[in-house]
């Protein structure tokens, strides 16, 4: 497998987005459980937040491995 040298540099830019929004994402939510007041307030915020990024962070893995192997993965 070829190292990340290897990857153009604006594809590690959007690996490096899908990456940092998804962890983003995923703080808000979790900020969320612990800031909102009802329990419902409290299973929404995380819910969406851990949806959406984990989305991104999948999508970035899905495109590392697809420019680093030459062909489309989805072994996540």
């Amino acid at each position: 497998m070829s190292g990340a040298a290897d990857i153009p540099l604006p594809i590690a830019l959007i690996i490096s987005a899908c990456l940092l929004g998804g962890a983003l994402l995923t703080l808000v939510g979790a900020i969320g459980l612990l800031k909102l007041k009802t329990f419902y307030q409290r299973v929404h915020a995380p819910t969406l937040g851990s949806s959406m990024g984990m989305v991104f962070i999948l999508a970035s893995s899905i495109i590392y491995f697809s420019v680093s192997r030459g062909a489309l993965v989805f072994h996540e």
